[in-house]
């Protein structure tokens, strides 16, 4: 990843510029937003080349991954993987 874009402390986009062939291209994006006290993160994860099975595979992981975020920072406690 190679920073594309910084607006610390608010918002930073990486650019995927090496590893896996569907990523190579692809941009993140995290910004911070505060409304009526609350802060929210705000993610995207864009310009891929096409909806594949792997696009589906990391759209629900990086859903699994946020929410176990959202988790250590209101409890304390994360879940970022399953347990077994």
């Amino acid at each position: 990843m190679k920073v594309a874009e910084l607006n610390y402390p608010n918002h930073i986009t990486w650019e995927c510029v090496d590893g896996d062939k569907e990523w190579i291209g692809t941009k993140l994006t995290f910004k911070l937003e505060v409304n009526e006290g609350n802060t929210y993160l705000k993610f995207s994860h864009l310009n891929w080349a096409e909806e594949s099975e792997f696009f589906g595979f990391c759209n629900h992981h990086w859903g699994r991954f946020l929410d176990s975020f959202k988790s250590l920072c209101e409890t304390g406690i994360g879940q970022p993987y399953k347990q077994e």
